[in-house]
């Protein structure tokens, strides 16, 4: 008399760890294809809340036969930044100027020897910039200074 043994069980369990496995497999797909999505928008969230925490703004502007001197102030709080773009303007040309220098909350600096070349400026706009872990410049939102 022969006994017959049952696999119907072993089937069971293997089909059920093959299943398992396959939803891994499939985890792990997905987590490589949307991970530098995510971490690319996580960066800009940083960045993007580090600009609304830094307030930089001109507040003085002398130019003469094209040469500008910029009179600039930082504002309470934020993080160390990588440097300010002043952007002189005459309404229909512009100059930008990157200084690429520390300036702690509260610092009040001025930038002489600005060569513009532009003959009546009218406005200068103070903008920060951070560096992203990329190495390149995320500018902020620039506060606008208008001569009167």
């Amino acid at each position: 008399m022969k006994i017959q043994k049952n696999r119907k069980g072993l089937s069971l369990i293997v089909s059920l760890l093959m299943v398992v496995l396959l939803i891994f497999v499939a985890i792990g797909i997905f987590w490589f294809a949307t991970r530098g999505i995510l971490e690319e928008g996580t960066e800009q969230l940083e960045l993007g809340s580090k600009c609304l925490e830094i307030n930089v703004e001109a507040t003085a502007m002398n130019c003469t036969a094209g040469v500008c001197d910029v009179t600039y102030t930082r504002k309470a709080g934020g993080e160390d930044i990588a440097g300010i773009k002043l952007v002189i303007s005459d309404g229909t040309e512009s100059h930008t100027e990157t200084i690429e220098e520390a300036l702690n909350p509260l610092d009040t600096k001025t930038k002489t020897g600005i060569i513009s070349g532009l003959t009546t400026p009218t406005s200068v706009e103070v903008a920060v910039y951070f560096k992203t872990t990329s190495g390149e410049d995320h500018i902020c939102t620039p506060n606008v200074f208008t001569l009167v």
